[in-house]
């Protein structure tokens, strides 16, 4: 099956959600071995791991950020309050 819209457009990931779906459906039923394969579908796998995966990962570096700060300035205070006062030079552009 070759899909009428482009392979980056929203109903083409719509559609190989409908086909997985009928697929699993198919399985179930009479126990067929179906598979959605080619480009477009490996896209939106990755697409879906790597939004699993984004939120631990960055979770992951904040901590990691933390320790070595705390590791560097051997205190709590140093690294937050540098970060306190970092966030608002951003702010406060006229601030040195």
């Amino acid at each position: 099956m070759i899909p009428k819209t482009g392979p980056n457009d929203p109903q083409t990931s719509h559609l190989i959600t409908l086909i997985r779906q009928v697929t699993a459906q198919g399985q179930r039923r009479y126990g067929l071995e179906t598979y959605v394969t080619g480009q477009t579908a490996i896209n939106v796998d990755v697409s879906a791991k790597l939004s699993s995966a984004l939120p631990i990962y960055l979770a992951v570096i904040i901590v990691l950020c933390l320790v070595i700060l705390l590791l560097v300035f051997r205190s709590f205070l140093v690294p937050s309050k540098r970060s306190s006062v970092m966030s608002s030079a951003s702010w406060h552009p006229s601030a040195p």
